[in-house]
């Protein structure tokens, strides 16, 4: 340690390694990663500082006060000596924890949590006045990010896109089972493979393969439990006609040879295999 300057009650100007320089077990001051890489590069560039860290001369050495960062970026530089404003009256340990509050808060921000964990170590009633730090408004503390952590509650979200008129008449259903509703529906999840097992009924009995169809047609049984008609404009479900979907291989055996013939014969296209179920409806109409 070199002393280049005593600039009067109790400080010095002195050049110290960096080596020697001891920071503070805690320390409240926090600068993110690219203002310290420049803060590093400008330090490389121009081979100093231009803002002495301030230090207190104690029975542990040089204890840095303010400029924790800047001591680091110059360590990071490469530098082996800086120069630094020394205190050497023998401050309390109370003393310096309030310096190092008062600088911090005289410019930038600080991790609260930090800064009340440091301002709760000083006993001296003064010195926590020194320190700068208003108590009198609430600290925000800073929102900690969890992850990993497994909660005893089963939670299943599921994120369904409507078009618009499947979403009207979905609405409209939810609108017949209760009178409050919103955008988001929650459920017990007790019910979630009763749900599941009725999606599933229902998208194979009415060959429908998109969810949102399958609510669709769902909400159309459900208005019309409630007494409300809802049809579809271009064509109707087998599954309204017949009661089923499905109909047993024999016989869907027997109608495949039928259509086949039919279309043969010209009595009902490639393109319109429906004609077939129309031909048998007419003639049955008629008393064929």
């Amino acid at each position: 340690m070199e002393q280049l300057l005593d600039l009067g009650n109790g400080l010095r100007i002195i050049k110290a390694s960096i080596d020697d320089i001891r920071e503070q077990d805690i320390n409240a001051r926090q600068m993110n990663k690219n203002m310290f890489d420049r803060l590093v590069a400008n330090i490389k560039r121009d081979g100093r500082l231009e803002s002495l860290p301030f230090c207190a001369i104690t029975e542990k050495g040089i204890e840095l006060i303010s400029g924790h960062h800047r001591v680091r970026a110059a360590r990071s530089a490469g530098m082996n000596e800086i120069i630094v404003i020394a205190d050497i009256t023998d401050m309390s340990r109370c003393k310096i924890m309030s310096k190092q509050l008062a600088h911090n808060t005289l410019q930038g921000d600080d991790n609260q949590q930090i800064v009340k964990q440091i301002y709760d170590m000083i006993e001296d009633a003064e010195e926590r006045l020194a320190a700068f730090v208003d108590y009198d408004t609430e600290i925000k503390y800073d929102i900690a990010k969890i992850t990993n952590v497994s909660v005893d509650m089963d939670i299943k979200t599921i994120l369904i896109a409507f078009l618009a008129y499947e979403q009207e008449v979905f609405e409209r259903a939810a609108e017949k089972i209760t009178e409050k509703y919103d955008e988001i529906y929650l459920a017990d999840i007790k019910y979630a493979e009763l749900f599941k097992s009725a999606l599933n009924r229902t998208s194979k009995e009415y060959d429908i393969r998109a969810m949102s169809t399958t609510l669709y047609k769902m909400s159309e049984i459900t208005l019309e439990y409630f007494g409300e008609e809802q049809k579809d404009m271009e064509r109707e479900a087998l599954r309204d006609l017949f009661g089923t979907a499905y109909i047993p291989s024999e016989a869907a055996h027997v109608i495949r040879q039928a259509i086949e013939k039919m279309q043969k014969n010209g009595v009902i296209t490639k393109a319109n295999k429906w004609q077939f179920i129309e031909y048998l409806a007419s003639d049955y109409l008629a008393g064929k």
